[in-house]
């Protein structure tokens, strides 16, 4: 029996194999067998299989060549295979400068593995629900012994693709499954892989058994699904209620996403950065031993709630940032759990770090703001009215929030106005370059009011604080010359 096979081809499946299990769950052997529509190439994996249909080749009968075989051609030059099938032998032909080379390998018996079943009910997705798999594959824990964190939890009843890793969790809502309980993916590179989208645009899912069907173009797999206990994760997920909320201006995120790297505390093996809401939104990082440390002033987010400060890694803040989250709510208590909301279908859960916030020297700390220029007097959508949700074709690459895209207003109450204190925190000032000419009494709206009572304040706050910094130095340089005034009159008494 004789067949010609693109190399292409040969190289398409050897990619795909390897992208869809690790190296040490490799197949022996890659069988050829005859398909419904041309020939198959079938690979038996240690907890998944892969086949791919190559159309307009037919065989008589199946065989079985070995993976390191295929290795072998694969890395050849582009062109055509010729396989050449007896009895004991296959020989594999090709042209190198119009000169035949050949590689003989032994026939080995067909595998008696028997490739799985199309599922009966599938569902189709578009592309975008392996972004959503692959992206929520980097939050999860293969080495996780008490639950089943090395997988992605694709929900039926809850309708979410969810990850976690004991410290932090990946939710994204609204994308449906054709089966009802909680079916784990194996995390897998194969869901971000290029290879698998040359294939086609669209998925088909279905659960067969104990294995998870993907279907794209001529392309199918089936993962295994691991066993052990799944965590329980919607006590968390269910609880967004937090007593204080931060809301975090795009152009600020960007500010924090350059700066985080590089500020104090980026030796540390937690990556710790500390969020203060104490009257303005900061972010601190601390050199422990030198004592110094750099605070970002975000001064065109505000925060809604009681006042507090923070410990987290910088890294689980700058996934936050990177997944366009919006609005990050911390515990009534202050406790553990933290919450990032966006205006999509995405949710994003991590912890705190435990202990208080280091010492700094006076004189050591830098200070960064995010920009001279106020914030836009919009406030940002409240949690209980957040935006509806999106199809499943959005990733959350694809829901950051662009630039300048502000949030609709929420209606005020002319009748029923908060405090000032929290009117303070809700709308910034606006500096003297862009203030407006003052508007009478009778004509100031509430608004107008709170940011010309806003400005006055933020202005004596600011002069505050200079005033409590020069008492400092001053009430410093008084003790020192005290101190030397009193050395001078003991040494003038010893030398009399």
């Amino acid at each position: 029996m004789k067949i010609t096979l693109n190399r292409k081809n040969l190289n398409s499946f050897e990619r795909l194999v390897s992208k869809l299990v690790k190296q040490t769950e490799l197949p022996k052997t890659v069988l050829f067998s005859p398909g419904d529509d041309g020939m198959n190439l079938t690979a038996f994996c240690v907890n998944a299989t892969l086949c791919m249909n190559v159309p307009g080749i037919e065989i008589a009968t199946s065989f079985s060549l070995p993976w390191s075989a295929v290795k072998e051609l694969v890395s050849k030059k582009t062109g055509n295979l010729g396989f050449d099938v007896t009895d004991t032998q296959i020989t594999a032909s090709w042209l190198v400068d119009e000169m035949p080379q050949y590689r003989y390998y032994k026939l080995e018996a067909p595998s008696e593995e028997q490739r799985p079943q199309i599922p009966e009910t599938i569902m189709t997705h578009s592309m975008q629900l392996f972004d959503v798999i692959g992206e929520a594959a980097k939050y999860t824990d293969p080495e996780h012994a008490r639950y089943v964190l090395g997988s992605v939890f694709l929900r039926g009843t809850k309708s979410q693709v969810i990850a976690t890793d004991a410290r932090q969790i990946f939710c994204h809502n609204g994308i449906t499954f054709p089966w009802q309980e909680d079916v784990a993916c194996p995390s897998s590179r194969i869901f971000g892989s290029d290879e698998i989208r040359e294939f086609g645009e669209t998925i088909q899912v279905g659960v067969i058994g104990n294995q998870i069907c993907f279907q794209v173009g001529d392309v199918t797999f089936w993962l295994n699904q691991p066993e052990g206990r799944h965590p329980n994760l919607d006590q968390y997920i269910s609880n967004t209620d937090r007593g204080t909320w931060l809301y975090l201006d795009p152009d600020d995120a960007e500010f924090v996403m350059r700066k985080l790297d590089n500020m104090p505390g980026n030796t540390e093996e937690t990556l710790p950065v500390y969020v203060s809401l104490d009257g303005s939104v900061v972010i601190r990082g601390h050199d422990r031993e030198q004592k110094m440390a750099t605070e970002l002033r975000l001064t065109r987010s505000y925060y809604e709630g009681k006042e507090l400060t923070m410990s987290m890694n910088r890294k689980f803040l700058k996934n936050a940032i990177r997944f366009g989250v919006n609005r990050i709510g911390f515990d009534k208590g202050g406790g553990e759990i933290m919450i990032g909301l966006t205006d999509h279908d995405f949710t994003y859960f991590w912890m705190s770090l435990s202990g208080n916030e280091p010492v700094c020297d006076e004189g050591k700390l830098t200070v960064l703001e995010s920009s001279s220029r106020p914030a836009s007097t919009t406030p940002a959508i409240p949690v209980a009215s957040a935006a509806p949700a999106v199809s499943v074709t959005h990733s959350p690459k694809q829901a950051r929030k662009k630039r300048g895209n502000r949030n609709p207003a929420k209606p005020v109450s002319g009748k029923n106005q908060p405090v000032l204190a929290k009117a303070a925190r809700r709308v910034p000032a606006e500096s003297k370059a862009e203030a407006k000419p003052e508007a009478k009494p009778e004509e100031m709206d509430p608004i107008q009011e709170v940011k010309t009572l806003y400005g006055v304040l933020f202005e004596a706050a600011k002069n505050v604080r200079k005033l409590e910094r020069f008492l400092k130095r001053q009430g410093k340089q008084d003790r020192i010359v005290t101190n030397a005034i009193a050395s001078l009159r003991q040494l003038t008494g010893t030398c009399g």
